[in-house]
């Protein structure tokens, strides 16, 4: 009995059986941080090593337990989760005896902190992005791995209450945006290049160069560095028009360089809404003045390559379009959630095969469309991020509803629809 006794405190340390459940305290907001959770690692050398990188799969939820497959290799065990505002407590089935915390549930735990070493433990709350998966299983990834524990199948874009981006985002900030009104052969050519950054690093700019006419004179087949358009051997040959838009172009550059390419970075609005409105102001100026020009867009991916001259391959001729669209917002209701899409209008009919193009613009096929405003354009890259559709099971609607719907329709109609009965 002493013996049994004396191993029960080794080291002085009071021991418990991990299968039943330890408190972890948390920060505020039900967040899990990697600080806190450090401190619940069993002291012991010995019980600090092994089981390394676990995966986990959601098994079940039951009377507020989320209970998960905790794997390395071909061992496993079941970790049961369960959350408060203030606490976290779990347990795990190995039954070791240990101080505080198991390393199975320790690194488990670990594996879920974001980059930024912290965890939202709401998941595991009622209704919950726990319970509503177990519910709706056939919506979501069933395969093991902790990347796959909450995540929707690729038609449910983002799942309101479960997902980034959409979690703790705040609707308000990109409809309070300004919303601007919209504005008002030789052998050689003047183009403007459409400049699209694919590390994001810039807004889209645009770059007059010098192109050169094919033997038929319908076709450019020559490109010249850019910039070569501003060169003043061919200011001669320029219309006034064509001189406006280079100077338009050179203060939309200086703009551009000092501003990011998004203007949504993770769930916060870029703070410089001044000179994205600048830029975006400027290009207002610019469109209607390229309407009639030779309009190419050209992805980069680093500053250094507009010392040089556009790759032909990377070329795409398009078409700006004076036409300015309108976006609606459908919500359709699919039996188990609603689903909240949207769509661009141009004189009440949807364009087809149309795709953000980058900040400001919409493409379809070789037609090219500004958006109307800035507000616009931050809602576009929004939905985008939601994989331009959000996903609102029915128990979270009416939370969705007042903090997202009704922002929404003081700026965009918002129609609600029911799904298509299949026959």
């Amino acid at each position: 009995m002493a013996a049994k006794q004396n191993k029960q405190r080794a080291n002085n340390l009071l021991l418990r059986n991990a299968s039943d459940f330890y408190t972890i305290p948390l920060e505020n907001d039900y967040t899990l941080t990697e600080e806190a959770l450090r401190e619940c690692l069993d002291k012991r050398p010995s019980k600090q090593i092994g089981w390394f990188y676990p995966d986990l799969k959601l098994l079940s939820y039951k009377e507020g337990v989320t209970e998960l497959l905790n794997k390395v290799e071909r061992v496993s065990y079941s970790l049961m989760v369960t959350a408060e505002e203030e606490k976290l407590m779990v347990a795990c089935s190995c039954g070791t005896q240990v101080e505080k915390l198991c390393i199975h549930t320790f690194n488990a735990l670990l594996r879920l902190l974001n980059f930024d070493k912290t965890y939202n433990v709401k998941m595991f709350l009622p209704n919950g992005a726990a319970q509503t998966v177990v519910t709706n299983r056939q919506y979501f990834e069933t395969k093991q791995g902790t990347q796959n524990l909450f995540k929707p199948k690729p038609n449910l874009g983002s799942v309101y209450a479960i997902n980034e981006p959409l979690a703790d985002y705040n609707i308000e900030d990109e409809l309070t945006l300004p919303a601007q009104p919209k504005t008002e052969t030789k052998e050689t050519t003047i183009c403007y290049v459409l400049m699209i950054s694919r590390r994001h690093d810039l807004l889209p700019f645009i770059i007059p160069c010098i192109g050169k006419f094919n033997k038929a004179g319908d076709k450019i087949k020559v490109f010249s560095n850019f910039l070569s358009g501003i060169q003043k051997e061919y200011e001669p040959s320029l219309t006034e028009e064509q001189k406006t838009l280079n100077r338009i172009c050179y203060d939309m550059y200086k703009l551009v360089e000092k501003l990011p390419d998004q203007l949504i970075h993770g769930e916060m609005l870029f703070n410089g809404t001044e000179d994205v409105s600048n830029v975006f102001s400027l290009w207002q100026k610019a469109f209607n003045l390229l309407l009639d020009q030779h309009i190419y867009i050209h992805p980069f991916f680093r500053k250094r390559q507009l010392k040089g001259k556009p790759t032909p391959s990377w070329l795409i001729k398009v078409n700006m379009q004076k036409d300015v669209p309108v976006i609606q917002f459908q919500l359709i209701d699919k039996g188990v959630f609603y689903q909240l899409q949207m769509k661009f209008v141009i004189n009440g009919k949807a364009i087809s095969n149309c795709k953000t193009l980058d900040t400001f613009f919409l493409r379809s096929n070789k037609n090219v469309y500004m958006l109307s405003s800035v507000r616009d354009a931050a809602i576009a890259e929004w939905m985008e991020r939601s994989g331009n559709r959000i996903t609102v099971f029915k128990e979270h609607f009416a939370d969705f509803e007042k903090s997202f719907l009704h922002p929404l329709k003081k700026y965009y109609e918002v129609k609600k629809i029911s799904s298509p009965v299949k026959k």
